[in-house]
């Protein structure tokens, strides 16, 4: 909950008969509440980009917030192959005003806004990266979580046995596979072991780099 001129602003999420919903609203000083937005949502910790990530298309790079299912994105196989795939699912994630990201920067100069919990491409979660460590073939310069001032996150599945997309030009897993296709196909993923032995080289970016919307 956050203070906003004489009134609170809140987000609460509930479970009920038909699946989850998030709801925000406004509490006035003498108690009154009044609802802005009651929308489904999936109940999970938000651990996803933030808006205006570009996603690497054979077309060029395009905002997360615009694919769509039946969309073409780029993704690594699990030889090790840059291919063009369908997007399976997409989700927009409702976030608290509280919600933080880390701004993660390479030292090529690619960089990404993204949730602590992402996963990323070999085994990790974007919170695991530190500096003066490695990622994608590239040092990393910093990572530092920051307030993030948007309602949603975003994600997106590419068809294939991976999950993997490039973000800003850094590659990442969708969390949509982990909790919907790896657990439809009874395997997690590919395996911790599986997934740090691919070959995971920088790709040239496909754009400038871009501040997404915080």
């Amino acid at each position: 909950m956050r203070k906003s001129d004489d009134q609170y602003r809140f987000t609460l999420r509930l479970k009920e008969e038909t699946g989850g919903v998030s709801i925000q609203g406004l509490i006035a000083r003498n108690g009154t509440i009044r609802v802005l937005t009651r929308e489904s949502t999936f109940l999970i910790c938000p651990k996803c980009l933030a808006a205006d990530t570009r996603i690497d298309t054979p077309d060029g790079w395009v905002l997360v917030q615009t694919v769509k299912p039946g969309d073409r994105v780029w993704t690594l196989d699990a030889m090790g192959h840059r291919v063009s795939v369908l997007v399976l699912k997409t989700s927009a994630t409702p976030v608290s005003l509280e919600h933080r990201v880390v701004h993660l920067v390479l030292s090529d100069g690619r960089e990404v806004w993204v949730s602590p919990g992402h996963p990323t491409a070999d085994g990790r979660t974007v919170r695991e990266l530190e500096a003066n460590g490695t990622y994608d073939g590239s040092q990393i310069k910093s990572s530092e979580l920051i307030p993030y001032q948007q309602h949603q996150t975003y994600d997106l599945l590419p068809a294939g046995n991976t999950g993997f997309y490039w973000a800003n030009g850094i590659l990442l897993a969708s969390t949509l596979r982990y909790y919907d296709a790896a657990i439809a196909s009874g395997s997690a993923a590919l395996g911790h072991s599986r997934l740090q032995h691919l070959p995971l080289g920088k790709i040239p970016f496909d754009g400038d780099r871009v501040r997404p919307r915080l």
